[in-house]
């Protein structure tokens, strides 16, 4: 299910949508108190308090340069979440996904023109522009000038858009494609 170990940052962010959940536990352990719910509710505050104590040591692990791999804390997750009544994909539940655009840059005139060649959607946030870019040349993507690859073009998240690119990913002037459809592009086809 997990590819990769977590870096500080995702278990950092974990820990802050684990601690608005317990909260969110807490205040319906409150209110149930008396009511039919009360039990369900109570088992699923203490599953949310031991997957936070097994992200805690995650991030510790991750700290001293150890492997974090939080595979073993998801079922003890969606469980919980299940028996508070919230399903994989509301609100905070899901990844924060963003939008990258492969931008053609041209500098001869002024003002300088930025024109958008490809947008890949639906990118998890924690994705670097690194990644990005070495999916896209390992899918077999070209971008660039003169022979040179990635020349006079660049890579940009969508909160760093100019207006340009904002038009041409409205106006549908440029192909888009689907992280999950570039990662499988990207594997090596035998």
């Amino acid at each position: 299910m997990f590819e990769k170990s977590w870096t500080l940052e995702q278990i950092e962010k974990s820990l802050r949508l684990l601690d608005e959940l317990l909260a969110k536990a807490q205040g319906e352990e409150e209110r149930l108190k008396y009511g039919v719910a009360y039990e369900p509710t109570n088992w699923a505050l203490e599953c949310l308090e031991d997957v936070r104590n097994a992200l805690e040591c995650l991030y510790r692990a991750a700290q001293w340069g150890l492997d974090a791999h939080p595979s073993h804390c998801v079922s003890d997750v969606n469980y919980a979440l299940a028996l508070l009544g919230i399903k994989e994909g509301d609100d905070k539940a899901t990844e924060e996904k963003t939008k990258w655009a492969v931008v053609h840059l041209i500098h001869v005139r002024v003002p300088n023109r930025h024109i958008a060649r490809l947008f890949v959607v639906d990118v998890p946030k924690e994705v670097s522009a690194s990644e990005v870019k070495s999916k896209l040349v390992r899918a077999g993507y070209w971008f660039g000038d003169f022979g040179v690859m990635w020349a006079n073009h660049y890579l940009a998240p969508q909160e760093e858009w100019c207006d340009e690119v904002v038009g041409a990913y409205n106006a549908g002037l440029a192909e888009k494609i689907s992280w999950k459809e570039l990662v499988k592009k990207a594997e090596i086809m035998d």
